[in-house]
């Protein structure tokens, strides 16, 4: 029970890493390599997010309003 409670927060967290990167990113000068490795985390995270919200059927709590 408390491992199923705890995979279902995996969405939440991801959101909440997309959204504080997404935050830092136009501090960072456009094109360079950190921008890259934000641009791609933040994408993966996009796609986890929504593969793990499918997957254990729990919306995001920052996206339901």
């Amino acid at each position: 029970m408390l491992k199923n409670i705890t995979l279902r927060k995996i969405p939440n967290i991801l959101t909440s890493t997309r959204i504080i990167l997404s935050s830092i990113s136009p501090t960072v000068t456009v094109f360079s390599k950190v921008f890259w490795i934000l641009y791609f985390i933040c994408g993966i995270t996009d796609i986890l997010d929504g593969f793990f919200a499918r997957k254990f059927k729990v919306q995001v709590v920052l996206v339901q309003y």
